[in-house]
């Protein structure tokens, strides 16, 4: 090979010497270019991936700190004579279609009244959730049947005079979650 190189004349030697030079550090700093190119718009999707989630679950804290509020305000304001009716608690809803449905289960009753009094019997049918695994505070449940996420609540007023009611609140689950539908839509996926 040595031999070979000897034998080019002295013109071709320079060139051949020059594109070597010359190539060599052109190519590794453009591979360095590239890599700290390619580096900083991965940090900058990572950054804009941070703050869409950050929003998303803002939004998300909000919408559940608001029907939390509905549920608590809701227990607390049902008429506090035991007669409450249907309509009561559908004035509660108004039109917002992220809530489904607003029941009341209480013990003492046989049969449904109106959509949104049934009894308690009913509940581990309707929802999937023991009675007994509702505590005093607002408990959040996936019912992946109906596609709803339940909130529920003992009622305060119904454990002071010596009978259960429990209020279940149920949200339409793709409504509530919506704040992170656009993450596969701008590419950024969970």
């Amino acid at each position: 090979m040595t031999k070979r190189f000897k034998d080019i004349k002295l013109r071709n030697k320079i060139m051949i010497i020059y594109i070597c030079i010359g190539t060599i550090p052109l190519l590794l700093l453009g591979a360095y270019t590239y890599r700290q190119e390619w580096k900083a718009r991965v940090d900058r999707e990572h950054a804009d991936m941070e703050v869409f989630l950050s929003k998303a679950v803002s939004q998300f804290d909000s919408k559940m700190m608001t029907y939390d509020k509905i549920l608590e305000y809701t227990a607390g304001n049902i008429n506090r004579n035991d007669s409450f009716t249907s309509s009561e608690l559908s004035s509660f809803c108004n039109d917002d279609k992220v809530i489904k449905q607003l029941t009341v289960y209480v013990d003492g009753i046989d049969k449904k009244q109106g959509e949104n009094i049934a009894p308690l019997s009913f509940m581990k049918k309707e929802t999937g959730i023991a009675p007994s695994a509702v505590t005093d505070d607002v408990c959040r449940i996936i019912d992946n049947k109906s596609g709803a996420l339940c909130l529920l609540k003992k009622v305060p007023f119904m454990k002071e005079n010596e009978r259960e009611g429990i209020l279940c609140l149920k949200l339409d689950y793709k409504e509530i979650f919506s704040s992170f539908k656009g993450m596969s839509q701008y590419s950024y996926g969970i």
